[in-house]
């Protein structure tokens, strides 16, 4: 009657508080996330398309500046006031550029498009040109895990 009692109701609740315990290795174990790879064409003009809008990337999705001509262009975030999205603050267009944000970036709790928005400029042979930025916004994982996340880390908010 015991043994009964304790797999009816100590089996299922210990397998709650186990899968909730692991709740953050889950998605990284279970469910890879795809990489994206985001191409943004250069005009011969040193501008992106006004009809190209911000790349929005999550961490480890790859960045490609594609250029109009042979000339060296470079992607210049040395002025964002939130820093770089990736690991250097200038990188060279016609390369993918794997995106490595600041880890508030990283996490739907965290996350704030003030902080997560990196503006850039375009240099065309060392000449700035104007140009948008780049917004990241954290890895989607799994609905589920993400909808968890948001009601735990509100729920502890203060009102």
């Amino acid at each position: 009657m015991k043994l009964t009692k304790i797999l009816v109701y100590g089996l299922p609740v210990a397998a709650v508080i186990g899968v909730l315990g692991f709740y953050p290795l889950i998605p990284r174990l279970l469910i890879p996330r795809l990489l994206k790879t985001v191409r943004v064409p250069i005009t011969a003009s040193c501008k992106v398309p006004s009809t190209t809008p911000d790349p929005v990337v999550s961490k480890g999705d790859c960045v490609d500046w594609i250029p109009p001509d042979s000339l060296p262009y470079k992607v210049d975030f040395s002025q964002s006031p939130n820093g770089s999205p990736f690991r250097s603050t200038e990188v060279n267009a016609g390369f993918c550029q794997p995106v490595d944000p600041p880890q508030a970036c990283n996490s739907p709790s965290t996350w704030s498009s003030q902080k997560c928005y990196f503006p850039y400029r375009l240099k065309k042979m060392g000449t700035l040109c104007p140009d948008p930025g780049v917004r990241v916004v954290p890895p989607s994982k799994v609905s589920l895990f993400f909808w968890l996340e948001l009601k735990l880390h509100f729920r502890d908010a203060p009102q």
